[in-house]
C-alpha cells in the first residue's frame, strides 16, 4: 500500500515539474514572439527588418526545440513509470 502511495506521489511531482518547466520556457518565448509581431507592424529600417527576421527565425526554432524536448521528457517519464510498474 505504501509503495502505491509513494508511486502516485512521485508521478504527481514529475507531472508538476514538467508543467513548471513547460510554463517557464514557453511564457517568455511567447512574449518574444508577440512583441516581434508587433514590431513587424511598425516602420523599420532595412537593418532593423533584418534583425527582426533573425529574431523571428530564432524564436521559431527555439519553440520547436522546446516542444521536442518537452515531448521527449514526457515520453521518458511515461516509459520510466511503465518499467517501474512492471517491476512491482
Amino acid at each position: 500500500m505504501e509503495i502505491m502511495i509513494n508511486k502516485k506521489r512521485k508521478k504527481h511531482l514529475d507531472i508538476g515539474l514538467l508543467n513548471t518547466i513547460s510554463h517557464n520556457l514557453r511564457t517568455p518565448l511567447t512574449c518574444l514572439i508577440g512583441f516581434s509581431r508587433l514590431l513587424e507592424a511598425t516602420k523599420l529600417t532595412k537593418k532593423q527588418k533584418e534583425y527582426l527576421g533573425n529574431l523571428q527565425l530564432s524564436t521559431c526554432q527555439l519553440k520547436i526545440n522546446i516542444e521536442d524536448l518537452l515531448m521527449l521528457l514526457s515520453k521518458q517519464k511515461s516509459y520510466g513509470m511503465q518499467k517501474y510498474e512492471q517491476k512491482i
